[in-house]
C-alpha cells in the first residue's frame, strides 16, 4: 500500500509539472510598420511563417522564417493584407497569411521544443494581422496568466508582440507554452513567431 501511495504521489507531481509553463513577460503590443519590426538580436533559436504557401524559406531583417501549415487544424489563410504592404516582399508573406481553428477556446502549442536551454534568457515575438476583419485581437499567452492582446487591424498592417521568458528544465525538455485566445471570434489566429536566445 505505501509502493502505491508513493506511486501515486509521483504521478501527481510529474502531472502537476507537466501543465506548468515558464513566465512570459509580455511588452505592449506594437503596430507593424516595416521589416525592421523583426528582431535580428541574439541567436535565433526558430522562426514559423505560418500558412505560407510559397517555397523554401523567407528571409526577413535576415532572420530565415521556414513555412509551417501545421501550427492550428485549419490548413491556413492567405490574403489577409488585401493589398497592403509592408514595402518587403518576404515580410508580406508572414503578414498576408495565417494559420487558424481549435475553437475559440484557449489553445497551447509549445514553441522551441528540444531547442531551448535552461537558464538561458529568450524573446518570442508573435504576430496577428488580418486586414479583412481588422477589429479582430488575439490574446497572447503564457499558460500563468501572462497575456498580452494584439489587433488584427493596427495600423494597416496589424501588430506584433514580444515576451520574454528564461527557460527552467521543464521549458528545456519540453518547449515553452503559448498560449492562444480568439477575443470574441469562432477560431484562434496567428500570422507567425520567432524564438530567440539573448543570453
Amino acid at each position: 500500500r505505501t509502493t502505491l501511495h508513493r506511486l501515486a504521489a509521483i504521478l501527481l507531481l510529474a502531472s502537476t509539472q507537466a501543465t506548468q509553463a515558464v513566465t512570459i513577460d509580455w511588452d505592449a503590443a506594437v503596430d507593424v510598420v516595416d521589416a525592421r519590426d523583426v528582431r535580428n538580436d541574439g541567436v535565433l533559436v526558430e522562426a514559423v511563417n505560418a500558412a505560407n504557401r510559397g517555397t523554401g524559406e523567407h528571409v526577413i531583417n535576415g532572420v530565415v522564417f521556414g513555412n509551417s501549415n501545421a501550427l492550428l487544424n485549419r490548413p491556413g489563410f492567405s490574403g489577409a493584407l488585401t493589398g497592403a504592404s509592408s514595402g518587403d516582399s518576404a515580410y508580406d508573406a508572414l503578414l498576408d497569411t495565417f494559420d487558424y481553428g481549435n475553437g475559440s477556446g484557449l489553445v497551447s502549442r509549445l514553441l522551441g521544443v528540444d531547442a531551448l536551454t535552461e537558464g538561458h534568457e529568450y524573446i518570442v515575438q508573435v504576430w496577428f494581422n488580418d486586414q479583412r476583419l481588422g477589429g479582430r485581437s488575439m490574446r497572447f499567452g503564457d499558460g500563468e496568466g501572462n497575456t498580452v492582446d494584439v489587433n488584427a487591424g493596427g495600423a494597416g498592417l496589424g501588430q506584433f508582440a514580444v515576451g520574454r521568458f528564461t527557460a527552467d528544465a521543464l521549458a528545456a525538455g519540453a518547449g515553452q507554452t503559448l498560449t492562444l485566445d480568439a477575443l470574441g471570434f469562432r477560431n484562434a489566429h496567428v500570422n507567425g513567431y520567432q524564438i530567440r536566445d539573448m543570453t
